[in-house]
């Protein structure tokens, strides 16, 4: 089984569990990254590639056999691996859920729509000075109160 692999930086996640395990399992390893010179020579196959463009990811993933996943433990390289994912029509999570976990602007947006846990927020453009644009700001409401306790 060949499995894409999306990383930046060398972790030890990836180096120490995921790399040893894949091969000890006989998976072949394509592992795309945008700093291949700081990763060490492991046995698998390293490619420059801008990780954070699926694009960039597509355009050398498509030109071989398809793979049977595509992987990454990296916060921010969620989304590129679920669009390629979904692109190649390989299980993984939707590429939009992954998008809200990383957009705090499109996560409070779907909790309001959800009716769930309403937050107030507004989105401030550069160079817009910070003033209260809705005079209907309600913040929440804390009890400060603590139980006393007889000592």
């Amino acid at each position: 089984m060949s499995i894409v692999l999306l990383a930046t930086v060398p972790t030890e996640a990836v180096l120490d569990g995921f790399l040893p395990a894949a091969h000890r399992l006989d998976h072949s390893v394509l592992l795309l990254t945008d700093s291949p010179g700081a990763w060490p020579s492991l046995g698998t196959e390293v490619r420059g590639c801008d990780v954070h463009d699926p694009r960039a990811v597509l355009d050398l993933v498509t030109q071989r056999k398809r793979p049977a996943a595509v992987f990454s433990n990296s916060d921010h390289l969620q989304v590129p691996a679920a669009l390629v994912a979904d692109y190649l029509g390989l299980p993984g999570k939707d590429w939009r859920a992954a998008l809200r976990g990383k957009d705090k602007v499109l996560m409070r947006r779907a909790l309001a729509d959800a009716a769930l846990d309403p937050v107030w927020a507004c989105t401030l453009t550069a160079g817009e000075p910070l003033r209260h644009r809705d005079r209907n700001i309600t913040l929440p409401q804390a009890d400060f109160r603590l139980p006393c306790r007889s000592v």
